[in-house]
């Protein structure tokens, strides 16, 4: 069987998105939140994924 990529994309897992019990939709906002704390190669999967940092307040 051929793999098939998911049809939903980051944009539409929203906060109170749940799978198993956790809320996956909260997981993207909270790497951009923290993503001074992730190493290189995480950043970089993150952003094919279309996650970026989140800005910092001025």
């Amino acid at each position: 069987m051929p793999f098939r990529r998911p049809a939903g994309t980051l944009e539409e897992i929203l906060p109170g998105v749940t799978y198993r019990g956790d809320d996956i939709g909260r997981w993207p906002a909270r790497q951009a939140r923290d993503w001074t704390r992730l190493n290189i190669e995480q950043q970089r999967r993150l952003g094919v994924l279309g996650v970026k940092p989140a800005a910092r307040p001025q």
